[in-house]
């Protein structure tokens, strides 16, 4: 997801003054908050949409099957401290998690399970910034998928070592994520979806 500063706002906000910012506004914006700054979020294209939407799919599947405690969620605002709040493109969180910090306000102040981050053009962000935050906020995995969607357009903005659609798999390891690389029909090795039948081969397929 690419980010864009709001203009009208030229100041660092408290985190009480973005909450604030958030109840009072009625656009139908998405925003952030990153290092104070608010940040107002592009509309993501048809593609980088349809992937999030059979991700849901795919994993409330997987998550009924088994049984397993857990719910999805696209574009969740995630208070992960002080002047840093982000939305990653899908999270699935524990039931009681999400009942527990959302009486009031649909916002987690504890990590989620999973976060999921659709690259477009901000290859530098989903791989080197959000790990960081991601990992100090605790999230158990965090989920690369980079299908260089839209490479034609911007033949510079990708990941120097990823040639080809990749999918990472990050897993929570003393304080930083270990990464696993997935391409074409091999399946991936989830931590916390276990024999989950997902190749990129198969996320390919399905938004062409």
């Amino acid at each position: 997801m690419v980010q864009a500063p709001v203009k009208p706002l030229n100041r660092q906000l408290t985190d009480k003054e973005f909450r604030q910012f958030l109840r009072d506004d009625c656009s139908d914006n998405f925003y952030e908050l990153v290092d104070g700054w608010l940040q107002v979020m592009t509309e993501p294209g048809g593609k980088h949409q349809f992937v999030v939407t059979r991700l849901i799919i795919w994993l409330e599947n997987y998550i009924a099957q088994q049984n397993l405690p857990l719910q999805t969620y696209p574009m969740t605002l995630c208070k992960l401290g002080k002047g840093d709040w982000k939305r990653p493109d899908l999270i699935v969180v524990d039931k009681e998690i999400w009942e527990r910090n959302t009486k009031r306000e649909a916002i987690l102040e504890d990590p989620p399970e999973l976060a999921i981050e659709i690259v477009s053009t901000n290859w530098e962000d989903d791989y080197i910034k959000k790990p960081l935050r991601y990992a100090a906020f605790g999230i158990k995995e965090y989920w690369i998928v980079d299908l260089l969607l839209k490479l034609d357009q911007y033949p510079k903005r990708k990941h120097p070592e990823i040639n080809e659609p990749t999918l990472s798999i990050g897993t929570l390891k003393e304080g930083a994520y270990r990464w696993q690389r997935f391409t074409g029909d091999r399946q991936i090795e989830s931590s916390l979806f276990p024999g989950l039948e997902l190749t990129v081969e198969k996320i390919l397929q399905a938004i062409s």
